[in-house]
C-alpha cells in the first residue's frame, strides 16, 4: 500500500482560493487544507464506539461517536468548488467501503461458523434476516449506509452547486433540522426493518454534513459564522421539543455531535503524525473492533476490568490488528 492511506487522502480537498495554514504561511490555490482538529474528533468517535461496544453505556459512546463520524463523511465529501464525477465516486466509494464490507462479512461468517461447529450447533444457524443488508456483524451496516450517503451526497452537490454558499448552507441546515424532527414520524409511516431504522436516524447528517461542507468554501470569517449557524441548527429540535426536560435520544445525539464536528473544523490544530496515522485507521478501527472485543473477553482477567480499561485494551488490539494487515499489504480491507 501507498504511504499515505486512503482515508488520509480522502481528507483532503482543493482550496479554492487563498488562505492562511497553521504559522501563517499563505497557501498557494492548487494546495490542500487539512483540518487537524476534525482528525482529533474523528479520533476521539472511534474511541467512543469501541468504548460503547465494551460497555454498551449509550450516554457518550453511541451519541458521540457514531453520528459525528457520519457527519464529518459527508462533510468530507461536501468540500470543493465543483463535485467529483459520480461514477469516479462510485468506483472509489465501492472500493474503500463496500469491498471491505464484503471481505470482513465472510471473516465473521468464518468465526461464527467456527463457533457453531466448536458447539455442536447447526453450522448457519446464526444466519439472520437482517444479515442480507447490513453484514454477518451488525455493526457492519455502516458501510453501505455510507457508501449510499457518499452517492446521495454527490448529487445534492451537483444539484445546488450553482447556488451561493450561503444560500446553500441555509437551506441544507433548515433540511437537516426538519428531517430530524420529523425522524420518529418517518419511521412510524415506513415501520422499516434492521439495519435502515438506522439509516432513518442517520438520514439528517446528510444535510448538516452537507451544509458543513460547503461553508468551508467560504473566507475564514464567514466560514466561522457559517459552522456557527449549523451547529445553532443542530440544536433546534432538541430545545424546541415537547418533551425537552427529558429530551430525546435521537435529539441530544445531534445536539452532541454536530457542535463538536463544528468545533473540529473551526479549531486549529498543529500537524501530528501521531494525529494523522490513527485518524487514518479509524476505518480497520471500525471494521476489526467487535472481532477484537470478542478475542480480547477471551484473555484471562480482561473480561472482567471496568469499561475504561478494556475500551483501552480493545482499542490497543485493533490498533495492532490494522497495522499487521497493512503490513500484510493486502489491499482495501482496513
Amino acid at each position: 500500500m501507498s504511504s499515505t492511506s486512503s482515508a488520509v487522502r480522502a481528507e483532503r480537498a482543493t482550496v479554492p482560493e487563498l488562505r492562511l495554514l497553521p504559522g501563517g504561511r499563505a497557501a498557494q490555490a492548487d494546495e490542500r487544507e487539512v483540518f487537524n482538529g476534525l482528525r482529533l474528533v474523528r479520533t476521539l468517535a472511534m474511541l467512543s464506539i469501541v468504548g460503547y461496544h465494551v460497555s454498551w453505556q449509550p450516554v457518550f459512546g453511541i451519541a458521540f461517536g457514531l453520528t459525528s463520524l457520519q457527519v464529518i463523511m459527508c462533510t468530507l465529501a461536501a468540500r470543493g468548488t465543483k463535485p467529483r464525477p459520480f461514477l469516479t465516486v462510485a468506483r472509489k466509494r465501492g472500493l474503500r467501503l463496500l469491498v471491505p464490507w464484503l471481505a470482513w462479512s465472510a471473516v465473521f461468517v468464518a468465526f461464527e461458523l467456527g463457533r457453531a461447529l466448536q458447539a455442536g450447533s447447526a453450522p448457519f444457524g446464526f444466519f439472520e434476516d437482517w444479515m442480507w443488508t447490513s453484514g454477518t456483524s451488525f455493526h457492519l451496516w455502516f458501510l453501505p449506509f455510507a457508501f449510499v450517503a457518499a452517492l446521495t451526497v454527490n448529487v445534492v452537490h451537483r444539484t445546488l452547486r450553482s447556488a451561493h454558499d450561503e444560500l446553500q448552507v441555509a437551506l441544507l441546515a433548515a433540511t437537516g433540522v426538519a428531517l430530524l424532527a420529523a425522524t420518529s414520524d418517518i419511521k412510524a409511516w415506513l415501520q422499516p426493518t434492521m439495519p435502515f431504522d438506522l439509516w432513518i436516524d442517520g438520514a439528517p447528517t446528510l444535510a448538516f454534513g452537507l451544509a458543513l461542507g460547503r461553508s468551508l468554501g467560504s473566507a475564514r470569517r464567514r466560514r466561522a459564522v457559517l459552522v456557527f449557524g449549523v451547529a445553532l441548527a443542530s440544536l433546534v429540535p432538541w430545545l424546541l421539543a415537547p418533551s425537552w426536560l427529558v429530551p430525546s435520544e435521537l435529539y441530544a445525539r445531534y445536539a452532541l455531535a454536530i457542535p463538536v464536528v463544528c468545533a473540529g473544523l473551526l479549531v486549529e490544530l498543529p500537524e501530528r503524525r501521531w494525529l494523522t496515522a490513527l485518524a487514518s485507521m479509524n476505518l480497520g478501527v471500525y471494521l476489526v473492533h467487535m472481532l477484537a472485543i470478542r478475542v480480547t473477553d477471551h484473555v484471562p482477567g480482561v473480561a472482567s476490568l471496568e469499561a475504561l480499561p478494556r475500551t483501552v485494551i480493545v482499542y490497543a488490539t485493533c490498533l495492532l490488528a490494522v497495522f499487521l494487515i497493512r503490513r500484510m499489504r493486502v489491499p482495501y480491507v482496513v
